[in-house]
């Protein structure tokens, strides 16, 4: 998998891309590197083209109802990844709060 992004002061916008199944149970966490570590950010999924396929039956609940986690927490430990299905893209807002 492929987490790529572009970082502003106040927003910032990532994609996290899965080209082929995962050889794991689960993924490994998603870290966004590049935030500020003293801010707080709220990460919440964009999905223009529609809902994205998964291969797990529970996804992490922050692709649900968003989360808000400091800019440290994002860069040191991340969020869980989901397992999307091949060939498939998530995009990532985060808006420091």
């Amino acid at each position: 998998h492929y987490l790529h992004g572009v970082v502003g002061e106040a927003e910032s916008l990532f994609a996290y891309v899965q080209l082929q199944p995962i050889k794991t149970s689960h993924a490994p966490n998603l870290r966004f590197s590049g935030l500020n570590r003293e801010k707080r950010y709220r990460v919440t999924t964009v999905e223009p083209a529609g809902q994205v396929g998964m291969m797990l039956i529970q996804p992490p609940k922050w692709l649900k109802d968003g989360v808000e986690a400091t800019g440290a927490a994002l860069i040191e430990i991340g969020l869980p990844a989901p397992i999307l299905q091949p060939a498939q893209a998530l995009l990532i807002e985060i808006k420091a709060i």
